[in-house]
């Protein structure tokens, strides 16, 4: 049986403020090539929790094991394991294009030029975002924004993808294309998916797993 890629138990984390957030009963689990919701009232912890996959954040108490590792103190081994899309684009994209955006794990890793161009070219083409690599990316919409955060998620070709309330600010179009899009990324490339969402509608179509946080 594989191993899990991520492994949580009895997290507590306590933020300077002194504010506790405990994501406490079942062990949360996530295999390999798993489609996994995360879904609760404001404050229940949800992104507290995704910080922790992430290495963001050390748990006060408990254990997180992401890839085999604690990935706060391992975060150099695991973070190109790790895509991350956060609910607010405009936080996350830093290039001055949007090929510079998508290429910049790649470049961090010190590919050579030829396999980052052929990387981005081929991901941009496979999310229809190819038109715009030339584009400023703060002038795109938000669903062309959020599939530039998501190409430079997937690009560095990660074990497992983290999204953070992914649908804020879309239209239900754009919503229902994000979500075919997450869909094809995990069947084709075995790619878990961890997702935080307020949409419960839309668990239906992209989770084959629901976690509830709940006091």
């Amino acid at each position: 049986m594989p191993e899990p890629l991520v492994d949580i138990r009895g997290l507590s984390h306590i933020y300077q403020d002194r504010t506790e957030v405990r994501v406490e009963g079942l062990p949360f689990v996530v295999m390999p090539g798993q489609k996994v919701a995360l879904v609760g009232a404001t404050g229940t912890g949800k992104t507290t929790l995704l910080q922790h996959i992430m290495g963001l954040l050390r748990p006060t108490r408990g254990q997180v094991r992401v890839c085999g590792s604690d990935p706060a103190r391992s975060f150099a081994q695991i973070r190109w394991q790790i895509g991350a899309v956060m609910q607010n684009p405009d936080e996350q994209i830093i290039g001055p294009t949007v090929f510079d955006d998508i290429a910049f794990s790649l470049r961090a890793r010190s590919l050579p030029a030829a396999e980052v161009n052929a990387r981005v070219q081929a991901v941009a083409a496979d999310l229809g975002i190819a038109d715009l690599l030339n584009k400023v990316p703060h002038h795109l919409s938000g669903g062309q924004k959020q599939k530039v955060v998501l190409a430079g998620a997937v690009v560095g070709r990660p074990r497992l993808l983290v999204l953070d309330e992914p649908f804020s600010g879309l239209d239900t179009r754009s919503k229902q294309e994000m979500i075919r899009l997450i869909c094809r990324l995990n069947g084709e490339l075995d790619l878990a998916v961890i997702l935080s969402t307020h949409d419960l509608e839309l668990v239906p179509d992209i989770a084959d797993w629901v976690y509830v946080l709940q006091q």
